[in-house]
């Protein structure tokens, strides 16, 4: 129930910290029983060597050959073994004829009988180690037989050691505590470095649960797609992090561009600049290709040390086209406004006129003239459009243009371009002004049906 709920903790954390313990406590455990396995091992390797060397000391042992070739080789050889089996701590060292009668023996009422047990291949004069039943007690014990050749190359008698099983498990026995100890020590390494792990990883996802971090990766990834901004992080460093679809296409990027440095990825030098540069900015205009992008920067800390900063990119070259019209629109409809004010604020003719040559000036024009029929000055009708005309308004950048001056008679145009501006109430452009015999120029243009107004760049 514990480790079900470990793993069913919420925090990332705390499922991994579950996990390694599971997989360190079954690595160390596993480690343990294999190192049991080979203390075990190694015991029975070393009871079976250590009773070949006292087989093999007995057997060159110096008199053991001519104790065997004496009449009674058992008083010689009995207290000399017993001694040597004392010393070497083995459980019974028994010396045999060829024939397997014992001249020695721990327990002295089995001497001169015979050992029941074959002593082949040692009778052929080779050695061998084999695993018996109880000897002297019983418990099975590991055999060690080497045969005692005399000097023709004959084998005169046979040297048995045996050390028991039992003692073999005493020897693993004092190896287990070792065994035991660096199976804890490793267990509490390994549950000290997980809990580490764990630790570390629970504050870098704020405890956050798997579910949690997915749901809220989904969310941001949502988000950074389907906003009509682009959004940048650049690390403290100047690379760039991330960078959202729309970042990319106002930018002009390719996805390789996260991870390179934000100088290196083909921006303009002065964007580049302060992307790298992290300082706050706010509305900042910067033209990439035929786009006009508002940069808003904002610096990021974490734990109150900086780390990077935040971009957020806004085409505004759509947005600044409409401003644009709409500011011209709205120049325009300021000067009706004022020429509306302007040409309505009094009933005398020659004033309106000078009025109304003023509005276009400089808006329009750099210089604005109207001309009227000189019986409309007299307060008569216009009669035909073949009348003469004299100058009642002007307005210039400058006071001395080549142009006939106001209460100046103009008629220096055909009948024809007259008749189209006045008697038609339409505007006529003309590339070059005609010269007059005075010297001066005329700009014919018609406004309203009576009036004519014009104007000309010098």
């Amino acid at each position: 129930m514990k480790v079900r709920s470990a793993l069913g903790s919420r925090s990332v954390g705390g499922q991994v910290c579950a996990l390694m313990l599971i997989i360190v406590t079954l690595l160390v455990l596993a480690a343990g029983a294999t190192l049991f396995l080979q203390a075990r091992g190694s015991g029975d390797s070393q009871a079976r060597g250590r009773a070949l060397t006292v087989a093999r000391t007995v057997a060159l042992a110096p008199g053991v050959q001519r104790a065997l070739e004496s009449r009674n080789p058992s008083m010689t050889l009995q207290p000399y073994v017993e001694k040597v089996r004392h010393r070497t701590d083995v459980d019974y060292i028994v010396v045999t004829s060829p024939g397997g009668i014992r001249w020695t023996h721990p327990d002295p009422k089995l001497l001169g009988r015979h050992i029941g047990r074959s002593l082949y291949p040692a009778t052929a004069g080779r050695t061998f180690t084999d695993r018996l039943p109880g000897v002297t007690r019983s418990a099975p014990s590991i055999r060690a037989v080497v045969p005692v050749i005399d000097d023709r190359g004959r084998v005169i008698g046979i040297v048995n050691a045996g050390v028991s099983i039992p003692s073999v498990g005493r020897t693993a026995g004092r190896q287990l505590p070792m065994v035991y100890a660096s199976t804890a020590c490793a267990l509490v390494l390994g549950g000290g470095g997980a809990a580490l792990v764990a630790r570390r990883l629970r504050r870098q996802t704020h405890r956050l649960g798997p579910a949690e971090i997915t749901r809220m990766y989904e969310h941001h990834d949502a988000v950074l797609r389907s906003v009509k901004e682009g959004v940048l992080i650049v690390d403290d460093e100047g690379r760039l992090l991330l960078a959202n679809d729309e970042a990319l296409r106002l930018l002009g990027l390719t996805p390789d561009a996260h991870g390179r440095q934000i100088t290196d990825v083909g921006l303009p030098p002065e964007l580049a600049g302060l992307l790298a540069s992290g300082r706050e900015a706010t509305d900042a205009v910067h033209q990439v290709g035929d786009r006009l992008l508002a940069v808003n920067l904002r610096p990021a800390e974490r734990d109150g040390a900086p780390w990077g900063s935040v971009a957020t990119l806004r085409d505004t070259t759509e947005l600044r086209a409409l401003t644009d019209k709409a500011d011209r629109a709205y120049a325009r409809l300021q000067l009706l406004y004022e020429a509306g004010v302007r040409v309505g604020s009094s009933l005398d003719m020659e004033g309106t006129a000078q009025e109304l040559s003023r509005v276009a000036v400089p808006r329009f024009a750099d210089y604005a003239t109207v001309d009227l029929h000189e019986a409309v000055l007299r307060g008569e009708e216009p009669g035909d459009r073949d009348s003469p005309l004299r100058r009642a308004g002007f307005s210039g950048i400058r006071q001395d243009p080549p142009l006939r001056r106001v209460g100046e008679r103009v008629s220096a145009f055909p009948v024809t371009q007259r008749a189209g501006g006045t008697g038609q109430a339409r505007v006529i452009a003309v590339e070059q002004l005609p010269s007059c015999p005075t010297g001066r120029h005329t700009i014919p243009s018609g406004w309203a049906g009576w009036w004519r107004t014009a104007s000309a760049r010098c």
